[in-house]
């Protein structure tokens, strides 16, 4: 047995995490700082807009741009954690986005701010792929749904605060809308004073060779678990080996079989959430301003978001590891689809606050859901760069959408704009249905598509 299948199937079979627990306290931080700056934007715009007198065409520039950021970050940032390790891909994808967020706050006019939106939006697309693909790499597969759903609770919660911060600040303050876009640098600091508690991935590091310091830090994580439990722990029992190539040959199993149709698969499905999502967070609120609701109005129909948010993320530890990943990410974005497709139909506020609502609980469910189901499907070597290419380079999706969504308004009016979004959404979910079931299977065998035979039971 090999080194990293000894370190996958030591890790698979402990009953608990293996790590000390401030690693979902750190992680959790910065997710939260980093899905409060993705959502941020559209609510500092219509002021920022405002005060530098851009057209609102510049909307779509400033949202499209740090939309590019995501896909660069992610793409560039995934050479550098599947080279050199998954700490150091999470201390630069932190960095971005805190020095980002500080130069968007600071901006003096249009054209800076867009281009700090560009390097924030490098750090968020590099964060999304690294810590998934870090917490499907250190955590038992009975129960990686779970970890990775309680890492996200916090970018949740993240989320569903700039509604609020939103209504008290944008409106009554000149300078409210960049304390907004200031918020996120408050990662740097955490994750500067916790970064010492993040172990380097054991898998990482036995398929890069350091086959010493994986056996070590497997050793030191069952003792920490045995003192924890009090339980002893059971036989490993590892996969049947996967042959991958090293180097920079490992980067072609990305676009050949068997990997290849889940790399075209997944990026299909992120391109098109990430066209609606965004185009729907980042312009929503212009978009009601120019339809002629006030801005205190506009900001209002948001609220819903907050709520749907934290029932979406207080559901998704309870069913991460009990169904397939794919149907709860699915079905909610069903959900999602009918709501826009008749708010195309027949315009209202009910149903465009119904929208933010369910667009959060979407977001609450399918972001552990399908950035896990992500991971698990692509091998050690290049997990990061498999995340990156589909979940990173499929923010394009979302670059572009804002741009063609305000050409949908302009051409075809309010109702044309969110018919076309909430089509969109329902070809995602149909295509996640495509996916495999990786709950509860050692990441070795999901990666390496032996699952017929190598289920394991899924336990609470």
């Amino acid at each position: 047995m090999t080194a990293e299948l000894q370190v996958g199937a030591r890790l698979d079979r402990l009953p608990g995490w293996p790590f000390s627990r401030a690693v979902f306290a750190v992680l959790g931080a910065g997710f939260f700082c980093a899905y409060f700056d993705i959502t941020n934007i559209g609510s500092a715009l219509p002021k920022a807009l405002e005060q530098f007198h851009a057209p609102v065409g510049s909307a779509g520039t400033v949202v499209g741009l740090g939309l590019w950021g995501y896909v660069a970050g992610a793409v560039l940032n995934s050479v550098l954690a599947d080279r050199w390790g998954r700490r150091p891909g999470l201390m630069t994808a932190t960095l971005l986005f805190g020095l980002g967020s500080l130069a968007s706050a600071l901006s003096p006019g249009i054209t800076t701010l867009t281009v700090a939106r560009f390097v924030s939006g490098m750090g968020i697309g590099a964060a999304l792929s690294v810590v998934s693909t870090y917490l499907s790499e250190v955590a038992p597969a009975r129960r990686r749904g779970r970890y990775m759903s309680w890492v996200t609770l916090p970018a949740l919660l993240g989320n569903s605060a700039v509604p609020w911060f939103a209504l008290w600040l944008v409106p009554s303050y000149s300078w409210g809308w960049r304390l907004m876009l200031a918020i996120p640098a408050l990662a740097m600091v955490a994750f500067a004073f916790g970064f010492r508690v993040i172990p380097e991935s054991p898998r990482w590091q036995a398929a890069r060779g350091r086959e010493e310091r994986a056996l070590r830090a497997v050793a030191d994580a069952e003792q920490r678990v045995r003192a924890r439990t009090g339980l002893e722990l059971p036989e490993p029992v590892p996969a049947r080996p996967v042959p991958v190539a090293s180097g920079w040959r490992a980067w072609l199993t990305l676009v050949r079989p068997p990997h290849l149709k889940w790399t075209v698969l997944f990026f299909t499905i992120f391109f098109c959430v990430y066209f609606s999502a965004y185009s729907f967070t980042g312009l929503g609120i212009t978009l009601l301003t120019q339809h002629g609701l006030s801005l205190t109005k506009s900001i209002s129909l948001t609220l819903g978001s907050s709520f749907g948010g934290l029932i979406g993320a207080a559901l998704a530890p309870l069913i991460a590891d009990r169904w397939p990943r794919k149907v709860p990410a699915a079905a909610t974005t069903i959900l999602l689809a009918a709501d826009m497709i008749v708010l195309g139909v027949h315009p209202g506020n009910a149903l465009f606050a119904a929208g933010y609502f369910l667009l959060s609980f979407q977001l609450g469910i399918f972001a552990p859901m399908v950035y896990l189901l992500t991971a698990e499907h692509f091998p050690t070597q290049v997990r990061n760069a498999g995340v990156a290419i589909t979940d990173g380079a499929g923010h394009a999706g979302g670059a572009i959408g804002p741009a063609v969504t305000l050409a949908v308004f302009q051409a075809g009016g309010f109702g044309a704009t969110w018919l076309t979004l909430g089509l969109i959404f329902l070809l995602a979910s149909l295509l996640l249905l495509l996916a495999r079931n990786t709950t509860g299977v050692a990441l070795e065998k999901a990666s390496g598509g032996e699952l017929a035979a190598a289920r394991s039971a899924v336990v609470d």
